[in-house]
Parts: C-alpha cells; structure tokens; sequence
C-alpha cells in the first residue's frame, strides 16, 4: 500500500498486484486464441468477413488495453469480453446502416 500526499490530503494509491494467471505475450494470441475467437464470433455474426475483421478488431483492442489486464482469469476469456463489445458494436453499426438503407427507399 502507498499513500500519496498532496497539499491538501492523503489519498491511497493501489499497487499492482501479480497476475494470477501468466500472461499470454501478444505475438502468441492469433495461433492461440485466433480460432476461438473467430468461432466465437462467426457463431453470433454469421458473417466471414464480418467475423475476421472482429477478431482483428479484438486483438488490436487487447494490445492497447492490456497494461489494464488484472490476470484474475486467463487472458483467452479476458479477450472475449472484449470481443463480445467488437460483436455488439457491429450488430448496432450494420442495424444503423440497414435502417438508413429502409429510409431512403
């Protein structure tokens, strides 16, 4: 534990706990998690290209996310999450599209 002072008051700064799983390097994700991932979301999205561009989106997200990686669970589930937002992201984005394709007709 580390208390930090200001002028003004102290205020608790939490250190950063090991990981309690080992984490993955991101050069291994994609033989790893590649086709779980893409299973995952061609089960929701049914859509190929739909689902790649997903997986891509998901590992480009986890790089930049993962000094916020706390290791509680295995970084492969860790990604879902973060994949399960790619996939609602795009539903939202191609109702949007098929809506405004209803509106001009």
């Amino acid at each position: 534990m580390t208390l930090s002072s200001s002028a003004h008051s102290l205020s608790y700064v939490p250190e950063k706990e090991e990981p309690k799983v080992p984490i993955t390097p991101p050069e291994q994700w994609v033989d790893l998690y590649g086709d779980y991932l893409y299973g995952f979301a061609m089960s929701r999205l049914r859509d190929p290209e739909t689902a790649s561009d997903c997986v891509q989106d998901t590992f480009l997200a986890g790089i930049k996310a993962l000094d916020r990686f706390d290791g509680s669970r295995d970084i492969k589930f860790w990604l879902r999450g973060i994949m399960r937002n790619k996939i609602v992201d795009q539903i939202r984005k191609s109702v949007k599209e098929h809506k405004v394709d209803i509106e001009s007709e």
